[in-house]
């Protein structure tokens, strides 16, 4: 069967199940196989990946479904702070930021520190600033937080449970490979809910819920932060690939289910020859993909 030597995959959060994500079963369907059939089309007409795959984060920030820009989860505090990465597998280029409450877009912020900062990650109000001086757009924190989000705030206080593994948020993350065999990665997270301030998750962190190297792989990560973090959970798959010479599939699988910590994890990648890999150990996962022959499917548990 021909194919066409490029493949995308997106996901919207790994984490237990709940009355929201089922009430809202078709909307959550709908909005990721449309966004990953937007980041196809883009791979289709040359667009390289690492703008593939910023496009595509960005769109799942807007989305108020997902734990990301709008729609993110509040911290204790009941305030906003956002984290995101992306990298280029092609020159291992990378840009995070962290506790970040200004950029609409923080996956468009965490882009320009990869592309105009001698830096890999900024955090709170210097990368507040550093959006301003990028011209990022930037919006109040009120445009950020949702009725769901603020009842579920609203609910934690009253019960006194701020517990981070009780409601995993909903991160999102896209990976893809273009036509000139680059790869990719990208992840965005409004963090945990109910979240201490000023904690910052693996999704901000290479080689923890972001990687990508043109040699091996492309990963985004997702489900309990703390985890992917203690376990380098991206890089790990990479070098299972590298040293071991795994295909991804079953690299993700080893990584994840060989993990010494209980807790929900999920991953999504790809490598260069648009094998794509899905796995996570957790109740659900939203994701879709469009693989290298063209086929698309999108799903939820």
């Amino acid at each position: 069967m021909k194919y066409s030597k490029i493949a995308l995959a997106i996901h919207g959060g790994a984490g237990p199940d709940n009355e929201f994500i089922r009430a809202n079963k078709k909307q959550y369907k709908d909005s990721l196989q449309r966004i990953a059939n937007t980041g196809y089309r883009m791979l289709k007409k040359g667009e390289p990946a690492i703008s593939v795959v910023r496009s595509v984060v960005s769109m799942l920030e807007d989305d108020p479904l997902f734990n990301a820009g709008r729609g993110s989860a509040l911290n204790k505090d009941g305030d906003i702070e956002m984290d995101a990465a992306i990298m280029n597998g092609a020159d291992l280029s990378a840009g995070g930021v962290a506790l970040v409450t200004r950029a609409r877009n923080p996956i468009l912020l965490a882009d320009q520190v990869r592309r105009h900062s001698s830096h890999l990650l900024l955090a709170g109000v210097g990368a507040d600033n550093f959006a301003v001086q990028q011209h990022i757009p930037t919006v109040d924190c009120g445009y950020f937080v949702t009725e769901e989000q603020r009842r579920a705030w609203v609910e934690n206080a009253i019960k006194q449970d701020h517990d981070p593994y009780a409601k995993s948020g909903g991160t999102v993350g896209a990976v893809a490979l273009d036509q000139d065999g680059n790869l990719a990665s990208t992840t965005s997270t409004g963090g945990t809910p109910g979240k201490a301030a000023g904690r910052i998750g693996d999704s901000c962190l290479i080689g923890a819920g972001c990687y990508a190297d043109n040699a091996t792989c492309a990963i985004s990560g997702t489900g309990d932060g703390e985890l992917l973090m203690k376990g380098l959970t991206g890089y790990s798959i990479a070098m299972m690939i590298d040293i071991r010479n795994m295909p991804i599939q079953e690299a993700a699988e080893q990584v994840i289910k060989n993990n010494k910590w209980e807790g929900d994890i999920g991953i999504i990648g790809i490598d260069g020859d648009g094998e794509l890999a899905i796995y996570f150990n957790s109740q659900r996962m939203h994701r879709a993909w469009v693989d290298k022959y063209g086929k698309s499917e999108v799903h939820i548990y």
